[in-house]
């Protein structure tokens, strides 16, 4: 039975790092793959780029006269898909060796039962250097899901591959979280995944990614993860959870919930344990709460007291 992949590429520019993707695919040892590629770039510059693989690949290529952005340009290059496999590549990302699909895809053909395969990223490289690292680190997920938000140790979009009968769509509401957003949906959903301790996708770096205009901005992070944490299947079940919104509060200078009136955040979005939160750190002077231990400690002991009251969530 010949089994599909769908390698759907979102494009916006950057043609030369297109070119060095298309080129990683091209040389699979694993052949049987469309490419499909959906291109907000205002001129043809991708579109010539995409001329020179015709002839090696099975490419179907979208322009699109209005540019969609990130991540519903990702969604639009998803729908294209045909195969029994998909794996959302981004143009400035590359297949790590000629093997990296046939790798991709041995776990789905060992086992039917297999919904996704991810393989070693840098997150993971640092917990664990070089060393090896046990796939059933990832199984915590599946009674904690939200702990993702807390490290991406799944790695970027461009290292997930799906069946497709698994395949989720990506929430245009987020820039920062949205890949996690989404694993978070796979493992509340009991998705089976398997991990791969090699490398198959290099991740490329540079000034123009959507992670670095996020990193630092506090007003697109404060949105983010507190209106995801108004979902009502969000659940605070770990210590560690905790902390990260506790930090991130912190980090930003957040004394008051009228300060974040500015984000447009409605009431309602705002979950009661960031309330009780902000109240809490409140009550701390600035220069206390910038030390580390201390912080700390007050930290684990809002979350005890969080804990007994009303069980961290509602």
């Amino acid at each position: 039975m010949i089994h599909f992949v769908s390698i759907c590429i979102p494009a916006y520019r950057q043609p030369d790092l297109l070119e060095r993707c298309l080129a990683s695919i091209a040389r699979q040892t694993y052949k049987q793959v469309e490419v499909l590629v959906s291109d907000d770039t205002p001129d043809d510059a991708v579109k010539i780029v995409i001329d020179r693989f015709t002839d090696h690949l099975s490419i179907r290529y979208q322009h699109n006269a209005k540019p969609l952005g990130a991540p519903a340009n990702w969604n639009a290059a998803l729908q294209m898909a045909k195969g029994d496999f998909v794996l959302l590549l981004h143009h400035d990302d590359e297949l790590a060796d000629q093997d990296s699909l046939a790798v991709f895809l041995r776990p789905f053909f060992d086992d039917p039962s297999v919904d996704f395969v991810f393989g070693r990223n840098p997150t993971i490289n640092r917990l664990s250097g070089t060393r090896a690292f046990s796939a059933t680190y990832f199984a915590r997920y599946y009674s904690d899901p939200e702990r993702l938000i807390t490290g991406n140790t799944i790695g970027a979009p461009s290292n997930v591959m799906l069946r497709s009968s698994a395949l989720e769509w990506y929430n245009p509401t987020y820039k920062w979280i949205v890949d996690i957003e989404m694993y978070i949906r796979l493992f509340r959903k009991k998705r089976k995944f398997y991990y791969v301790d090699k490398e198959l996708v290099r991740i490329g770096i540079h000034e123009g990614q959507i992670s670095n205009e996020c990193v630092d901005n506090y007003d697109v992070l404060l949105y983010e993860n507190i209106s995801f944490a108004a979902d009502r299947a969000f659940r605070v079940r770990s210590l560690r959870l905790f902390d990260f919104y506790w930090r991130l509060l912190r980090n930003a200078g957040i004394q008051s919930v009228q300060q974040l009136s500015r984000l447009q955040l409605a009431d309602k979005d705002i979950p009661p344990f960031v309330r009780r939160i902000i109240r809490f750190q409140h009550k701390i002077p600035k220069q206390i709460l910038r030390l580390g231990f201390v912080s700390k400690s007050f930290m684990a002991v809002d979350y005890a007291f969080q804990r007994l009251t009303s069980r961290v969530n509602r």
